[in-house]
This record gives C-alpha cells, sequence and structure tokens, in this order.
C-alpha cells in the first residue's frame, strides 16, 4: 500500500514537470470566450486580454477613428479573437478590463468595453486604440496586439 502511495507522488510530480501547463488552458486559450465577450488568458505564462470579436461588436468598433489619439488598431477587425497582453511596460501593473466607462474618458464617447491602465489612466478600447482623456492629455504606453498561439 505504502509502495502504491508513493508511486502516484512520483506520477503526480514528474506528470506536472513535464505535463502540458495548466495555466495554458490546454492549449485552447479561446475556450468558452463566447462572441463578443473578453476573458483573460495565460499564453506561454503571460496575461493576455482574448475578446472574440462579433459581427456586432465589428460594427460598433468600426468608423471610430476620430475618437482616439492614435486611431490605428492594434487588432484587425478582419480578425476573429483580439489579444492585447494584460502587462504594462511598468512591472506589476496590468491593464484592467471594463464594461463601463472609465471616469477619464470625455464624455459622449463611445464606450463599448476596453482597457484601463491603472497606472497612468490611459484608456483603450477593445482594439488596443488610445482614447484622448477627458482633460485633452495624452497619457498612454506601447499597447501592442499579442501573436496567436
Amino acid at each position: 500500500m505504502f509502495a502504491l502511495l508513493v508511486m502516484a507522488f512520483v506520477w503526480s510530480f514528474f506528470s506536472g514537470l513535464f505535463g502540458p501547463s495548466v495555466s495554458d488552458t490546454n492549449g485552447d486559450v479561446y475556450a468558452g470566450i463566447a462572441p463578443g465577450e473578453t476573458a483573460m488568458r495565460r499564453i506561454q505564462g503571460e496575461r493576455v486580454w482574448v475578446t472574440r470579436l462579433d459581427g456586432k461588436l465589428k460594427g460598433q468598433l468600426a468608423g471610430l477613428d476620430s475618437q482616439f489619439i492614435k486611431p490605428e488598431a492594434k487588432c484587425a477587425l478582419r480578425q476573429e479573437y483580439c489579444l492585447i497582453p494584460a502587462a504594462t511596460d511598468r512591472a506589476g501593473i496590468e491593464l484592467r478590463y471594463t464594461l463601463a466607462a472609465p471616469a477619464q474618458l470625455a464624455s459622449g464617447l463611445p464606450w463599448f468595453g476596453g482597457y484601463v491602465d491603472p497606472g497612468d489612466g490611459a484608456v483603450y478600447d477593445l482594439l488596443g486604440r488610445v482614447y484622448l482623456a477627458a482633460d485633452g492629455s495624452d497619457r498612454r504606453h506601447s499597447v501592442d496586439a499579442a501573436a496567436p498561439p
């Protein structure tokens, strides 16, 4: 009985060392994300916000270029998924996803969900475009789309 217990421990230990990473959601980072939803996933140990773009969301996000400091999107609207790394250029600070329009966003600007950098208050849409802050300032850091796994 003791030998069986030891063998089970050894098997668990080595399968954990050489098996697939649990944090990588068993290789399918898109599992369980419904069209139009955003979820946090781990890809190769990095935390990434994954948005599944559907037709309605693509329509809402299209044509808003005048609302952004830099209208170039980090994700193309033709993609099914948009991956935005949660990490910022400041250690320990990650982008926060929010459905509610952030306070620093100028009133009246369209908001369909997006990200806020708690370090500097910069606001990004779901495609990674930087909104102009309500006070007119250019608060942002670089946000790059992650490469799909």
